[in-house]
């Protein structure tokens, strides 16, 4: 789910599709779920977080690239406890979505019977 979020980056667009989720998955050799819960109960690794901004950076349209050099740049120039809770924003939007985002099918037209003859 595309999502727009503010960290210590700018304000940029990120998505997690299924490839990108895979490209985590592999890197990080832990399950999106898995590194949700790491993320929130601080039994996180360094490629964690890292990964997960930068795939949703391409996810949500940046180069690759372009991607790789800020998210390189940013964990350069801070704590890399900054980006735990954005990493684990970006990645629960893709597992389950955000706020206001409705669950379920859309309301449609109602069928109203046909007049009996």
């Amino acid at each position: 789910m595309k999502t727009t979020l503010t960290w210590v980056g700018g304000e940029h667009d990120f998505d997690l599709r299924i490839g990108e989720l895979r490209a985590i998955q592999s890197e990080c050799d832990a399950g999106p779920m898995e590194i949700i819960n790491a993320l929130a109960y601080g039994s996180w690794r360094v490629d964690m977080p890292m990964s997960v901004l930068r795939h949703g950076l391409i996810g949500g349209g940046m180069d690759a690239k372009a991607a790789r050099e800020l998210v390189d740049r940013m964990f350069s120039a801070h704590p890399i406890g900054r980006f735990v809770v954005p990493a684990q924003y970006v990645l629960a939007a893709a597992v389950v979505g955000v706020e206001g985002d409705p669950v379920g099918e859309p309301e449609g037209a109602t069928m109203t019977p046909p007049p009996e003859s």
